[in-house]
């Protein structure tokens, strides 16, 4: 069963800075996938409806194959998105820059400016969306 996931990358910064770190973070998460973090997939859809000024923006989208995912791997599969997209940011001269991973039921915000705390929490909230997307838990078996 693969399942998609949407990140979004925001700034209220240059018009031109989102599509460049679009870009960025795609190969920084291209060059983390693999069987062991649950996403097989990288790839950036154009979006729709953002301001023309903006110019071409594009969304990652994380295709996971989750009946790969065993439920003690689901939350290093968590971090690893998580921890991927808080390391961009450290990456990126915009400090304005944000990204929500988004799909119906998830709507988790990551800011260059996460606590520790918060980190965390958007982990185990990622976790528990994708422990409800896994094969038989999606069922109610």
């Amino acid at each position: 069963m693969v399942v998609e996931v949407r990140v979004v990358l925001e700034s209220g910064g240059e018009p031109g800075s989102v599509a460049v770190a679009t870009e960025e973070l795609r190969r920084r998460l291209e060059g983390l996938k693999g069987h062991e973090n649950g996403w097989q997939e990288v790839r950036v859809e154009p979006r729709t409806g953002g301001p023309p000024t903006q110019g071409a923006i594009g969304d990652i989208v994380l295709g996971f194959v989750l009946g790969e995912v065993l439920p003690a791997t689901a939350l290093a599969t968590a971090a690893y998105v998580v921890r991927a997209v808080y390391g961009h940011f450290r990456t990126q001269p915009d400090p304005t820059q944000r990204a929500v991973l988004s799909e119906p039921g998830l709507h988790i915000v990551l800011t260059p400016d996460m606590t520790p705390e918060q980190l965390a929490h958007a982990e185990e909230l990622f976790r528990l969306w994708i422990e409800r997307h896994r094969p038989g838990e999606a069922e109610g078996e």
